[in-house]
């Protein structure tokens, strides 16, 4: 589980960046053919703007995944947010 909780507006930063490097390289180690990204968002902020930062997030991770990489055909992304 990646919990990048500083994507405030479904952007990396460098702390973001490195620990995402590190998923690669477990990707790599343990020959995985599909990374699941779930973007989430909490019971803060509206419905509105919860249901848009969570496909944010994922998007985030899954491209940097793939800048790393990861295949693209090869990153499987999903959004959850709590009401």
């Amino acid at each position: 589980v990646l919990r990048c909780r500083r994507i405030r507006s479904g952007r990396l930063d460098v702390d973001d960046l490195s620990i995402v490097a590190s998923v690669v390289e477990a990707v790599r180690a343990a020959g995985a053919e599909q990374v699941w990204i779930t973007g989430h968002a909490d019971a803060f902020g509206s419905d509105t703007a919860n249901e848009a930062l969570s496909p944010r997030r994922a998007n985030a991770v899954a491209d940097a995944l793939v800048r790393l990489g990861v295949a693209a055909d090869n990153t499987v992304t999903r959004y959850i947010f709590t009401h």
